[in-house]
């Protein structure tokens, strides 16, 4: 039996967007309510800011890379510490622009920044974020990151509640506008079914990121046959069954060097693996782990990535 489970970290399903139909326009100057924390909402409004904020700190990753894209960098008073690890980070090098470094959200550490914002996830410790209020700090809660809509509304909320909405729907267009052009180059091949095996047999199911990329990217999630809903872990008994004839792992789960899409030898040497279709015919691959993980609008780049692993014939050498 597949037992579905909550996740941590990055690039994890972190529950159900609560914005409904808000939209850019509302959030700058107007007071709009919070996303709730799993299921339990705040009763908290999103402050409403006077001016443009000027030192913003940022708590998590996916607001590091949106942030840069929207934001000179003088306006960033810090990002977190996973902003400059390339196998998690997509703007490693454009952090190097920020001075300021955050580990975790501690009242005392952001408060030494002198912030006139500051960006963190649904879970934050509410503790953390009512003692950050208490001593004036302005707090913007993001909503979750389950879907391509939720990235876009996340995008865009933030693109407005930091004084460029114009900016933040730029950057949607530009997200959009490579994953039409991914599907285009993609449409009427063949769609094999793919499995994502992740770190101790975690999987990607319906409903999420992955199985849009991969929807996108001109495949199919195997482990859809069986029902598989969110991320999941999967046991290996029903891995083996689905026989995908395609493979994907993250970077991030073997050396955490991966910088590009390579073959991967890791379950071609584990006989449990040697009758897998994907196994016998070497179509098991590694996925940068940054791209894989990308909650934020670089997520287009895990979309080129399984793309060009499933149909290689469509994407010439060049990169065109």
């Amino acid at each position: 039996m597949v037992k579905p489970i909550r996740l941590g970290g990055i690039g994890t399903g972190l529950g159900i967007l609560t914005l409904g139909g808000l939209t850019a326009a509302g959030a700058w100057g107007h007071v709009l309510p919070p996303p709730g924390v799993w299921n339990t909402p705040w009763e908290e409004s999103v402050p409403v800011l006077n001016c443009p904020p000027s030192r913003i700190v940022s708590g998590t990753l996916a607001t590091d890379e949106i942030l840069l894209a929207l934001l000179p960098p003088q306006r960033l008073a810090a990002l977190t510490y996973l902003a400059d690890d390339p196998t998690v980070s997509n703007v490693a090098a454009e952090a190097r622009a920020v001075p300021g470094r955050l580990k975790q959200v501690e009242a005392e550490r952001v408060l030494a920044l002198e912030p006139d914002l500051l960006l963190v996830a649904r879970y934050t410790r509410r503790e953390i974020i009512v003692q950050l209020e208490g001593a004036g700090v302005p707090v913007l809660r993001m909503p979750s990151y389950d879907t391509l809509s939720d990235i876009r509304r996340n995008i865009c909320f933030l693109g407005s509640a930091v004084g460029v909405e114009a900016k933040s729907e730029v950057l949607i267009a530009e997200m959009d506008q490579t994953l039409a052009h991914i599907r285009t180059l993609t449409r009427g091949e063949l769609r094999p079914r793919v499995l994502y095996y992740g770190p101790s047999g975690f999987t990607a199911g319906k409903g999420t990121i992955f199985s849009e990329l991969l929807e996108v990217a001109g495949g199919r999630n195997a482990v859809e046959k069986v029902g598989v809903t969110g991320y999941v872990h999967l046991p290996l008994e029903t891995a083996l069954a689905l026989d995908p004839e395609v493979i994907l792992l993250s970077g991030y789960r073997g050396t955490r060097r991966a910088e590009e899409i390579k073959p991967s030898q890791e379950l071609a040497d584990d006989p449990a693996w040697k009758n897998v279709a994907a196994v016998r015919n070497s179509r098991v691959y590694t996925i940068p782990g940054n791209h894989l993980s990308c909650i934020s609008h670089h997520v287009v780049k895990a979309a080129e990535d399984i793309a060009r692993v499933l149909h290689p014939d469509r994407f010439p050498e060049d990169g065109s």
